[in-house]
Parts: C-alpha cells; structure tokens; sequence
C-alpha cells in the first residue's frame, strides 16, 4: 500500500517535469521566433540575438529594440535628407537661365561645357552693352529739340532808354543826381501830332502812346498803363502784356523834334518778363524816324548742370554775378569789369550801384568828381587785359537760358519827327532746347536687361530663382558639415 503511494508520487513529479519542461520549450521557441522576426527586419543587430539569451533573454530582447529604434531613426533622417536633396535637384531643373538646369543636374562633362556658355554668354551680353554703360558711367548727354505751340504769348520786357542822356549816365561819378526827363504819355494820335507839333502841344517833351493793335489796324487798345518808369535814369520798360493772336503787334509809337538831343529814345533793350536790369542783354540801336516792324523770337534752352555740363544755376555764386537776378554771361563780364572800376578808382556809377546784390560792397571809398572817374574808367575800357581776364571767368553758360532774339525791318516814312516800333511774333511757337542725360539708369537697364534676356534667357524672376537656388546650395553646404561634425 505504501510502496503504491510512493509510485504514484513519482509519476506525479514527472508528470509535472514534463509539463514545465513543456512551457519552457514552448517559451524558448516564443523567444526565438521572436529573435528571427527582429533579425529579418534589422539584419545589422542579429549577429548579437542569440548570444547568452537562456541566462538574460529578456534584457537581451530591449537591447535590440533599442538597436532597433536606433536603425529607424537613422533610416528616417537620411530618407528625409535625400527627399530635401530630391527636391532641391527639381528646382534647380526648373532653372529659366539657360543652361544653368544642365549644370545643376548634369554629369562632369556636362558641368564644364554648359558653365563656359553661360559665362561666355554673359560676357557677351556686357560687351554688346558697353557702349551704353560707358555712356552712362561718363554721364554724356544729348540735346533735343522741340517746338510747342502756344495759346498766349508774353511779350518779353521791352526798354528804351534815351541813348544821350544814358550815355552820360554811364560815366558819372559825382553821385548827383542826373536830370531825368521823362516822355510824356498820351491818348491822341501820334501820327496826325507828327504831322504837327505845335497843334498838338509839344514843348520838347517826346509825346508816347502804347497800345496794342491789330495786324490791320483796325482795332487798337491803348497800354500806357504797361510803362513803367525808372526813378534814376533816363529809361523807361514796357511790360506785362500778352498777345492772343499771332496777327496782333504791341505798338510803340513817338513823336518828337529829334533834332533835339534831349529826344533820341532810340535805344533798345529786350530781356525777359523777369529781368530787373536791362543790360543784361545787347543793346539795339536805330537812327532814324519811321515804322520798324520787330519780329521775336525767343527759345528756352536748359542744361542739365554737374555732373553733365558744368552751367551755372540761377542767380550763381556773387564771384560770378555781383548783380541781382539771375546769372547771365553778360552780367558776369559787366560785374567784373565794374568790380576793377571801383577797385581803381574808388566809385563807380550810381545807376549800375543800385542793380548790385550787395550794394554795401561798392560804397564809396572817397569822393570822386566826374572828370577823375571818367579819367580812370577810359584807363580800364581800353586794358585789354581785364577783357581778357573777364571773358575767361565768365566762359560758363548759365542752366536755364531765355535766348530772345530780334529782327527789324525798316519801312522809312515821309513823314519827318514820327517813329513807331511794332512788336510781334512771327509765330505761336515756342522752340525749347534742352539737354537730356545720353542715358538714364532705367535706359540703361532696360538695354542691358534685353541683351542679358537675349543671350541667356535671363529676366527678374531669373535672378530671383538664383538668389534661391544659391540659398539652397548654402543651406545643404551647412547640412553637410553639421552632419559629418557629428
């Protein structure tokens, strides 16, 4: 009985042997399956699975999922960097510049012979445009020409002097002052009181009537009120009218015994509207009674000053204009001569003192009578070398030029003390001279821009897709060395 219980305790015991030796194989071959599944999906970490795996399988099994985790991670970064590098091959295909897509995706051979093109071709491009960037880079210029027709046109101011009596004006020194006779204005006809002075009340002062008359003289509308007197000299200016029809003429008409020297209103001055002293410009004289007809042209010329041409700009620096207003080569050759006057001899006249921009400046240095000063300016008229040395410092043109110019035809009437001066303009047209840059920048660019979009192919968006296609070239480059730094 007993030797039974013992048989069966045996049996049991192997029994339950058998059954552990069961769950351990069928663990082992769990664990195994599981290494061999690791090893097909990372061959790199399944040399190591089976090393020491009954004594320690499970810290053997998070080993080579850390190995494995590892390998992914590595496998992930270089799909990603060869993606970027994927797309950065694609836009650089798309390149519009010819020839720069060959080089980016081209083999060696290919890089060498489509990068010389290009260069050559850009190359090229700057030669056919040379001419134009040396044109600009030296800022030579051009001048143009058009004529603009105008509705209204302003007469330019008209003065007339009394040639005597501003004659001696010029030459004196005494600082008295000179005795102005004025003209006297009137409203009847100038013509009929020619025919008779003494019918019509002269008493030795010219008679004058401004008006402004049709090219028939049908119509006539009196101006007087355009004359303006000077206060110091024996002169008179006719400005501000307009003419509105190309036929209309502004009438100067005079009557006077000029066998009278008080009486020779026979010199002429014509500046313009803005111009406050009348010899800026050359004088035009005339000698005898009759009709003058006084045709006017004028022209606008400006320049474009430095760096282009060297001009002088409005009224310029007082080394080269001492008198108000703006700058005139005349003016600038009258001030240096007037400036030596007064250096030598002390004054100089009253009537050119109160046109000065610094009038202090010519303030007498002692008194000197009429007959010393014109002693001392005949002395000066005749140095040749202050001409000399006048002319060289006034060579500059100035920027903005009114050039105005007259043309007299004389009509000799039978009718002795009369004189009439018909102003007008031939035409409404305006000639305007101006001075342009050979090219601006935008004339350059465009130029240049079509022979670059010419030899290459290149535009705007073209120099954009090199700034980013350079950009991604850079950005690699650091990519790269960051990668091999780590």
């Amino acid at each position: 009985m007993r030797g039974d219980n013992l048989e069966d305790q045996i049996h049991s015991l192997r029994r339950l042997i058998e059954r552990q030796s069961l769950r351990l194989e069928e663990k082992l071959t769990s664990l195994e399956d599981e290494v061999k599944e690791i090893k097909n999906r990372s061959p790199s970490g399944g040399g190591q699975a089976n090393q020491g795996f009954i004594g320690d399988g499970y810290q053997q099994k998070g080993d080579i999922n850390m190995e494995y985790l590892t390998d992914l991670e590595a496998k992930k970064a270089s799909t990603e960097e060869d993606s970027v590098i994927e797309s950065h091959k694609d836009f650089a295909e798309g390149l519009t510049i010819h020839g720069l897509s060959r080089i980016a995706a081209g083999g060696t051979a290919a890089k060498v012979l489509w990068t010389i093109l290009v260069i050559a071709s850009f190359i090229i491009a700057v030669l056919i445009s040379k001419e134009h960037w040396s044109a600009f880079l030296e800022h030579d210029s051009r001048t143009s020409t058009k004529i603009v027709s105008q509705s209204k046109v302003p007469i330019p101011a008209i003065t007339i002097c009394d040639h005597t009596a501003i004659a001696n004006e010029r030459r004196r020194f005494s600082g008295e002052p000179p005795p102005v006779k004025r003209p006297t204005l009137v409203d009847f006809s100038i013509v009929d009181c020619a025919r008779n002075l003494t019918a019509c009340g002269y008493n030795g002062t010219t008679f004058v009537r401004v008006q402004n008359i049709s090219a028939n003289y049908a119509r006539a509308s009196p101006q007087n009120h355009l004359v303006k007197f000077d206060e110091t000299t024996d002169c008179f200016t006719i400005t501000g009218e307009v003419l509105e029809m190309p036929s209309d003429v502004l009438s100067y008409q005079a009557a006077a015994d000029r066998r009278l020297s008080s009486n020779e209103w026979t010199e002429l001055y014509v500046n313009s509207v803005d111009e406050t002293f009348f010899e800026s410009s050359e004088a035009v004289y005339w000698a005898s009674e009759g009709f003058y007809y006084v045709n006017i042209e004028k022209k606008i010329i400006t320049r474009l000053g430095l760096p282009f041409t060297e001009c002088v700009d409005g009224s310029g620096p007082y080394s080269l204009n001492k008198f108000k207003g703006n700058y005139s080569v005349m003016k600038c050759q009258k001030g240096c001569f007037w400036e030596a006057v007064f250096e030598k001899c002390g004054q100089i006249p009253a009537m050119y003192k109160k046109h000065m921009r610094h009038p202090e400046k010519f303030a007498n240095k002692t008194f000197v009578d009429d007959e010393t000063g014109q002693a001392c300016l005949s002395i000066l008229e005749n140095d040749h070398a202050l001409t000399e040395k006048c002319d060289n410092l006034c060579e500059l043109d100035p920027c903005y030029d009114e050039d105005i110019k007259l043309s007299l035809f004389h009509n000799p009437m039978k009718l002795d003390h009369f004189l009439e001066l018909a102003f007008t303009f031939q035409s409404f047209l305006l000639e305007i001279v101006a001075e342009k840059p050979q090219y601006t920048w935008q004339d350059l660019f465009a130029n240049f821009g079509g022979c670059l979009g010419l030899m290459t192919g290149s535009s705007i968006l073209s120099i954009i897709e090199l700034i980013i296609f350079f950009g991604l070239f850079f950005t690699n480059f650091l990519r790269s060395k960051k990668k091999n730094n780590s």
